[in-house]
């Protein structure tokens, strides 16, 4: 899925440097996420779909980001009426 700020409001806060509309290879993305992680909640929460989409990247590069996003969906997924 092509990157918006709608979308993926975390990694819109994460590239408010340079070009926002260059699109990143997986590997670039994944690294984003990666280091920034903690910045999460400070600069913007990720939507479900955002946490589904790195979870899927994580996924396939075995990426600590797994559990991260886990815990995170599952947490959305408890706070939901």
């Amino acid at each position: 899925m092509r990157f918006t700020e709608d979308t993926y409001p975390f990694q819109a806060s994460l590239r408010w440097q340079g070009d926002r509309n260059r699109v990143l290879s997986e590997d670039e993305e994944m690294a984003l996420y990666e280091r920034n992680w903690n910045y999460i909640g400070v600069l913007a929460e990720p939507t479900q779909e955002e946490l589904q989409h790195i979870l899927k990247m994580a996924k396939r590069r075995r990426s600590w980001l797994v559990n991260e996003c886990l815990k995170r969906l599952v947490d959305g997924a408890a706070e939901t009426p």
